[in-house]
Parts: C-alpha cells; structure tokens; sequence
C-alpha cells in the first residue's frame, strides 16, 4: 500500500507547482472524488494542505456552476422547442407561466393557513387538522 502513497507523491513531485492545485481542482470535478477527497489526495501525494483544500473546493464548484449553467440552456432550449411545436411561434420563459387561480375563501384570493381550515378539496368543507 505504501507504494501506491510513493507512487501518487513521486508522481505529483515531478509536476510544476503552479499545475498541481489545478490537478487537485480536476479531480474535484469527478463525482465519486469531489473536493473532499481531492483535497486528501492532495495532502497525501504532499501538495500543502490549505492549497490542496482550496483547489479541491474550487474544483467541485466549477463543475456544479457549470454543470447547473448547461442543464439550465438545456431546458430552455427544450420547452422553446416544445412550445414552438405546438403552437407555431416561441415564447419565452416568463410567457409560458400561467397565473395561479386565485382562491374564493377570503377577499383578493387569499387562503387562510392557519393549523385548522376548510380544505374544500376533501369533500364538502371538512375541517382538516395539521
């Protein structure tokens, strides 16, 4: 086992310090790794432990902004498209919403929330308790 320590260090030895934080910021980027156990790959293969830390913390989340970035293009993308299909022309993202119905309990649609009211969805005004 320890040769695979000696192995992992020797190797990391013979890369520029300047690209070793970046390489502990890669393996970040893996699921299984990210950046907890980049970091303690890191300071095992010897990479100071405040560098290996913030790299590896750098890493991991460049990867979630990037990946949240491109599954976001994604679905607009997608529902432009689908709504494009159906209807013949595209409609942004706020147009697609559609307004709640307001609700006839109270004035200006406004339900009460309190631990017991009418929830008339139960069947006929039951008095529901939460």
């Amino acid at each position: 086992m320890s040769d695979l320590y000696q192995g992992l260090q020797d190797f990391v030895a013979t890369m520029p310090e300047l690209l070793q934080p970046l390489i502990i910021a890669a393996a970040a980027a893996v699921p299984y790794i990210e950046g907890e156990g980049s970091a303690a790959l890191g300071i095992i293969a010897g990479v100071n432990p405040f560098v290996a830390a913030i790299a590896g913390a750098a890493g991991n989340i460049i990867c979630v902004v990037l990946v949240v970035l491109l599954s976001s293009r994604v679905r607009e993308a997608a529902v432009a498209r689908r709504t494009r299909n159906a209807t013949g022309t595209t409609l942004t993202v706020e147009e697609q919403t559609t307004p709640e119905p307001q609700s006839k309990d109270r004035p200006g649609g406004r339900r009460r929330n309190g631990p017991a009211h009418r929830d008339h969805r139960l069947g006929g005004g039951k008095l529901t308790r939460w």
